[in-house]
């Protein structure tokens, strides 16, 4: 599910911009997770957002929790990357991105309780909008309004939007453990494309096996789906409608060729995608909700808009700036298992047997797939 969270830009891209432009915010708001003075309470700051999911918690201390998080996770000028030693400036990023993509899927389930689905869309990509402008602004940066910057935009804010709506849809009627596993497909189902559409892509026989298992499982899935009611295997289709738009996205995204900077370009597109959803809205949104929304539905937005959209991001491009591509894919591998135990202990979810079983598959394939991306990033290291 971390994968809706970024724009898509290759690590060669991001690492060809200068980026001293990120400054303050990238660095710091990194360090504010990890810093060493305060390592504990910047982990602790997105760990406590978990909190406001628990239902049996007195519904009053919500709110403060949710304010402390945000907090504790407010970027610090005084801190200097330079004083930090290059492990805490890794483990709080990489901590915080795995929690924040394994509790994106329960956000969405949660944000839903109490709205319209592509009512909270809107309202979670109107605010991450404002957000990412507020933090473009700070970092001394400015969107850019060139021809290939807003084809760049358009196609970041298609990859978001459409994959984004199918997956609010589907949520009513699918786990947050099922969503979060089948996205776990989106890597196998973008090389899978770009071997095909983007010249030079290459596949090894590692990856055509977890390729082939993660398919695999989803196929078991249906194949003995004879469980699943009308309404679960609806949803099931929705999300892979959203894996798919995502895929084709991305990898649209890559032939059009050089990226922005990521902030910028994450910007743009979020943009360009909250006009979108408000556009939209009055058309396909139904009627405009009676009520405000609950604490823990406008708790699961406001988590999504801020932690998921941009905290994660920030976290993303700060870790593959300073680790290995294959310690990167560990996470995607990482947050279906996760999220999987999340959705039973926070939301009582449960699943048959079969469900289980080609969710196995899935996240097996999956791990063969990136076992072969640690393979390539070794095998680099000892060429240096």
């Amino acid at each position: 599910m971390g994968i809706l969270l970024t724009s898509p830009a290759s690590l060669a891209e991001y690492r060809s911009h200068d980026n001293d432009q990120f400054g303050f915010p990238l660095r710091h708001y990194c360090l504010a997770l990890a810093g060493s003075s305060h390592s504990c309470a910047r982990v602790l700051a997105a760990g406590l957002t978990v909190f406001l999911f628990f239902p049996k918690r007195p519904q009053i201390l919500r709110p403060f929790c949710f304010c402390a998080s945000c907090f504790c996770a407010l970027p610090r000028r005084s801190v200097s990357m330079e004083s930090e030693p290059p492990q805490q400036a890794i483990a709080g990023p990489y901590m915080a991105l795995v929690l924040i993509w394994s509790t994106t899927p329960l956000a969405i389930v949660l944000s839903l309780r109490d709205m319209n689905a592509l009512w909270a869309l809107a309202l979670r990509m109107l605010l991450a909008a404002l957000v990412a402008v507020v933090v473009l602004r700070v970092a001394g940066m400015r969107l850019a309004w060139t021809r290939p910057a807003l084809r760049l935009y358009g196609m970041g804010a298609v990859g978001m939007v459409l994959p984004m709506a199918f997956t609010y849809v589907g949520a009513r009627h699918v786990s947050s453990g099922l969503i979060s596993v089948l996205f776990g497909l989106a890597p196998l189902i973008v090389a899978l494309l770009a071997r095909f559409l983007v010249p030079g892509t290459l596949v090894r026989p590692l990856q055509w096996l977890g390729m082939m298992l993660g398919l695999g499982g989803l196929a078991f899935m249906f194949l003995h789906g004879e469980h699943l009611v009308r309404a679960e295997l609806m949803g099931v289709l929705w999300i892979l409608a959203g894996v798919l738009t995502y895929a084709g996205a991305t990898v649209g995204a890559k032939r059009l060729g050089p990226s922005l900077h990521p902030l910028v370009q994450t910007t743009g597109a979020l943009v360009l995608s909250s006009l979108g959803c408000l556009l939209v809205l009055p058309l396909a949104g139904g009627s405009m909700p009676s009520h405000w929304p609950g604490m823990v539905s406008m708790g699961a937005i406001v988590y999504s808009a801020c932690f998921g959209s941009i905290i994660a991001m920030m976290c993303y491009f700060h870790l593959i700036r300073h680790i290995s591509p294959g310690a990167v894919s560990l996470i995607t591998l990482l947050t279906p298992m996760i999220a999987v135990l999340l959705g039973v202990l926070v939301n009582h979810e449960r699943f048959r047997q079969e469900t289980l079983t080609g969710m196995a598959l899935i996240v097996f394939g999956l791990g063969l797939y990136s076992l072969q991306g640690w393979r390539d990033a070794r095998r680099m290291r000892l060429a240096q």
